[in-house]
């Protein structure tokens, strides 16, 4: 018998074979098991790559949201909902940056926004003793170190000029004038003086009507 003859009669006999059961259901629950575990693979490796996405995603809002409002809060009014978060950043900057300077032009532009306003006279008196012991520390701190901060001094000039420009009445000359003076350099020694004394004691004064409140 040729060759040719012998390969064809094999794989007649081969194609007339038949798979036992076991052996096709074998093969197809080996298959399917595979299977399913490649699909739990890929749904695990999917959620993970999303909780992770998810996760980032929530930090990142968490971020902006915070700064966002932290931005917001830099132009809050003193008796407004996000003032003190702008005091509490306010103190953060100070001491990373050492310059007291910022404390004071901040009450400075809160004193002016008061009045510009027309907030309560209460509201501005506040503004206006906080400012007063912010410039009256700083200049405390500059007489001990036996300085003369010329860049400190010019601004107190520009804070006074604000001031006069928002004297528009005799009422809000005699709160803002109070202002006035620990800007100016007359005779500043003694009167600087008696000027922390009477800041602390109308800022202890304020404090006390507030806790009564």
């Amino acid at each position: 018998m040729k060759i040719e003859e012998l390969l064809k009669k094999a794989k007649i006999d081969y194609e007339a074979i038949k798979p036992r059961g076991e052996f096709i259901e074998g093969s197809w629950f080996l298959l399917k098991e595979k299977l399913d575990k490649k699909e739990k693979i890929s749904f695990s490796r999917i959620f993970y790559f999303h909780s992770r996405f998810a996760f980032a995603a929530l930090i990142l809002l968490f971020f902006i949201s915070f700064f966002g409002i932290t931005a917001f809060a830099q132009n809050s009014l003193p008796d407004e909902p996000l003032y003190p978060l702008k005091r509490v950043t306010e103190d953060m900057v100070v001491k990373a940056l050492k310059n007291d300077d910022i404390k004071i032009e901040n009450r400075a532009k809160e004193l002016v926004e008061l009045n510009k306003q027309k907030k309560s006279e209460e509201s501005i008196r506040k503004a206006v003793i906080e400012y007063k012991e912010e410039v009256l520390e700083k200049k405390e701190v500059l007489k001990k170190e036996g300085k003369n901060d010329s860049k400190f001094r010019e601004k107190l000039k520009m804070h006074g000029e604000k001031f006069k420009e928002e004297i528009k009445d005799e009422k809000s000359k005699k709160i803002i004038n109070e202002a006035l003076e620990v800007t100016e350099e007359k005779g500043e020694n003694s009167k600087d003086e008696k000027s922390v004394q009477d800041s602390q004691s109308e800022s202890q004064d304020s404090r006390r009507e507030n806790n009564n409140d």
